[in-house]
């Protein structure tokens, strides 16, 4: 397990992109969307593959405008987008589990007894205006969505190329 730098050591710009809150935040969109999709909380392994897709500009900007594509036809269209992700998603794991410990500890979300992923927000609370952040996170609860209808995280790794 690769451990994070402290802060003063972290490159500005990727402190400000991967800081937990805003991990957490990502988590925590896709989670609800996932939950008010299938009626049941999203599987915590998702989050390792949630925040690479979302918090990487060029990926989410791919990402389909609305969750009635299937995952299989997204992965198709954007093979070359997606090429990345494997290594990505080895790189932004350590994030993940900080973001993780924050969400946790912040009651951003709760993890079931089954290991899934309970938003605590309302389903109807709306993201800020016009932001860079309402962008990442309606595109989260999209991505929650997909992956609410994609099957289990095994089925959603293998499709990816990545290992848990």
């Amino acid at each position: 397990m690769t451990a994070l730098r402290g802060w003063d050591e972290r490159p500005q710009a990727t402190a400000a992109i991967l800081n937990p809150a805003l991990t957490a935040a990502t988590i925590t969109w896709a989670a609800a969307r996932y939950r008010t999709t299938l009626k049941q909380a999203m599987p915590w392994e998702l989050s390792f593959l949630v925040v690479p897709i979302i918090l990487h500009r060029r990926t989410r900007q791919d990402l389909p405008g609305n969750s009635n594509t299937h995952l299989p036809s997204w992965i198709t269209r954007s093979q070359v987008t997606l090429a990345g992700l494997p290594e990505r998603a080895t790189q932004f794991a350590p994030h993940v589990r900080e973001g993780l410990r924050f969400g946790l500890r912040t009651d951003l979300f709760a993890l079931t007894t089954d290991g899934g992923i309970h938003a605590t927000i309302k389903a109807n609370m709306k993201p800020p205006k016009d932001t860079e952040l309402r962008t990442i996170l309606t595109a989260a609860a999209t991505l929650g969505a997909i992956f609410a209808k994609a099957g289990t995280p095994i089925n959603v790794y293998a499709q990816f190329g990545v290992t848990p």
